[in-house]
């Protein structure tokens, strides 16, 4: 079994080498030594054999080897926090699937009161007739509501006690006159409740 294996290997370096390629294609490889987030920067170093001049990462970004070394140093989160590199403009292989150390899913962002002119970007948080609301995915000009774009993550509640009171309250000059209306009314409220 082992001499058919031997045999096999030959016949593939001969296939190679009459196609005129050289046994260093079929060695060709990219090796990964650091691959995380660090300083708020995605970080990724490594060595790559084979005639390539560029190592592309994630087939939006590219960096030219020295020698064999390649290094990415970018403001960029993998939304699985793993990358996919592979050799650009010559051999060097591919490496699929490399974890990235210290990533985690991204958070959300507060933006504050929604506006009709502000772009939006998914996990967007903005604040809309008082309650807040997730963006799904990138938009503009939509306003957030239960729809494609919008998630409510927080809904507008009840009128509460002071609230209804706050009339009375203000409307009386007298301090004392508006401490008793906020008294009698919060226990009205709470005698109205059941036990």
């Amino acid at each position: 079994m082992a001499t058919a294996l031997k045999a096999k290997l030959a016949h593939g370096l001969a296939v190679i080498t009459a196609l005129g390629l050289s046994a260093s294609l079929a060695q060709a490889a990219i090796s990964v030594s650091t691959a995380e987030i660090s300083g708020g920067k995605l970080r990724i170093a490594g060595n790559i054999t084979g005639t390539a001049a560029q190592v592309e990462l994630d087939g939006q970004f590219n960096t030219t080897k020295v020698g064999t070394a390649f290094n990415f140093v970018l403001s960029y989160l993998p939304a699985d926090c793993m990358v996919d590199l592979k050799a650009a403009g010559g051999t060097g292989g591919a490496l699929n699937d490399v974890v990235v150390a210290n990533c985690g899913p991204k958070g959300l962002n507060a933006r504050g009161a929604w506006s009709n002119s502000a772009n939006y970007e998914e996990n967007d948080v903005v604040a809309n007739a008082g309650s807040s609301f997730r963006a799904r995915r990138a938009n503009e000009n939509v306003t957030p509501g239960a729809n494609a774009n919008w998630e409510v993550l927080a809904k507008k509640g009840a009128q509460g006690i002071v609230s209804q009171y706050a009339a009375t309250l203000s409307a009386s000059a007298n301090p004392a006159a508006r401490r008793n209306s906020l008294y009698a009314g919060l226990a009205s409220h709470l005698l109205a409740c059941p036990m």
